[in-house]
């Protein structure tokens, strides 16, 4: 019994319905469940009415589940895997994004956050995020299009993949996800400084025949000790001045190119398919006055509010190929999907 309304089993179909009404209703979102079935003219009269009604709906969302509410929630090694119950819709979304699209040769690795507003110690909260607060996933994604994906805990940490020698754990994660992309096609990947480091760079090049690109911190594994400029030296570097090392990574010994370049701050950047030499023209804007290097940067532009300048060509890939997870981020961010329910675990 349900609020004194008899319960009846649910068909295969009845749940498909219940699905595409939970689609329904986060592209055409409600203050609440209620407001779909509100007939008082001051709300629209939404389709979904048709097929059905509110009491079963929300009798539906109640018990709902995707796996049975007694499985396993923790992994032999001990781990509490919080994402067990709803593994059966993950793994066919993985392999339904596979299936359906052949990712470019440009792709990116980054975080992407599904929204969850619950109580719970595996959601993160990032506050630079479109989506702030969720679960968290990395992703590879082309252009907006996520390919491939592996949960995160915010107590654990993401989940363990196979030991991968020299790499960190996040290392680890890009290294799994790639090898799992064709090795028929050639990749080049794009990473944020919190995964770019010299040894992951090496072994993608050495292992998978890939190619990589992305921002590293000077302290990162690799990066050669010349290129690191003290803060209070900043200022002291011709605006767009350009520094370039090869170094080889201490796995395998493969080159990488590690670039210093002087924008409004400076940035750095680790390589093995870039060269010292190519750049690109670009309409860059004026910087303001807070930036770091904002003497040089108010020079080279004099009195100009845009200008066409010369930057190095890693800039300029990095810049049109790293936003591919950002990009879903945000797409994701425009549908509320969220219903209240009880918490089970």
């Amino acid at each position: 019994m349900e609020g004194g309304r008899k319960w009846k089993e649910v068909s295969a179909s009845e749940l498909g319905v219940w699905l595409r009404i939970v689609l329904y209703m986060g592209v055409y979102s409600s203050p609440a469940v209620r407001d779909y079935w509100r007939h008082d003219g001051l709300n629209p009269t939404h389709p979904i009415c048709k097929y059905m009604g509110q009491t079963r709906f929300e009798q539906i969302k109640r018990y709902f589940h995707v796996s049975s509410p007694d499985l396993l929630k923790i992994a032999p090694t001990g781990r509490r895997l919080w994402h067990s119950k709803v593994d059966l819709i993950l793994d066919q979304l993985r392999k339904s994004l596979q299936q359906h699209r052949m990712p470019s040769t440009y792709i990116s690795f980054d975080e992407c956050m599904i929204r969850a507003t619950g109580r719970s110690p595996d959601t993160y909260n990032m506050p630079s995020k479109p989506i702030e607060q969720g679960f968290k996933f990395h992703c590879l994604a082309d252009h907006g299009y996520i390919c491939d994906f592996h949960p995160a805990s915010n107590k654990a940490g993401p989940d363990p993949v196979p030991s991968t020698d020299g790499l960190t754990e996040t290392g680890e994660v890009v290294y799994h996800l790639l090898w799992k992309l064709p090795s028929t096609m050639y990749f080049i990947v794009y990473l944020d400084n919190f995964n770019t480091t010299a040894p992951l760079l090496g072994r993608l090049r050495h292992d998978l025949h890939m190619g990589a690109c992305g921002s590293a911190c000077p302290s990162s594994a690799g990066f050669p000790p010349e290129l690191k400029i003290p803060k209070q030296d900043v200022g002291k570097y011709e605006y767009h001045a350009l520094k370039v090392l090869t170094v080889k990574d201490s796995l395998f010994g493969q080159l990488v190119g590690a670039h210093l370049w002087f924008d409004n701050v400076p940035v750095t950047i680790l390589s093995t398919v870039h060269d010292f030499e190519s750049q690109q023209e670009r309409l860059r804007k004026r910087p303001g006055k807070k930036s770091t290097n904002s003497k040089n940067a108010q020079e080279a532009f004099g009195d100009l509010q845009e200008k066409q300048m010369m930057i190095p060509l890693c800039i300029d890939d990095y810049n049109h190929n790293i936003g591919g997870v950002d990009i879903a981020d945000q797409l994701l961010s425009y549908y509320d999907t969220q219903l209240t329910s009880f918490r089970t675990w």
